[in-house]
């Protein structure tokens, strides 16, 4: 609360995500965004060309929030519209 830092998380529970979006959204204020990210990339650190996951392209789903008073738009990402919000 105090520093209010740009934050990065890992929200793909829908059971528990209303909570967690509450949290940010009323209690601290946060500004809210959804970005899939794909669990495999071909330019990855290892350069491992090996996809497991295949033939599926799995996605972890993250979320991205800002402080609202810092007024930032994200134009590449859709907005968390509240807390029932999911991004299937």
């Amino acid at each position: 609360e105090r520093y209010r830092p740009i934050i990065y998380f890992e929200n793909d529970d829908k059971e528990s995500s209303p909570e967690l979006l509450s949290y940010l959204i009323d209690k601290l204020e946060y500004d809210l965004y959804w970005d899939p990210a794909p669990i495999f990339e071909e330019s990855n650190f290892l350069n491992n060309p090996v996809n497991h996951w295949a033939p599926k392209n799995i996605v972890s789903q993250m979320v991205m929030g800002l402080p609202s008073e810092r007024r930032v738009e994200i134009p590449n990402l859709r907005r968390v519209v509240g807390i029932s919000d999911w991004w299937e």
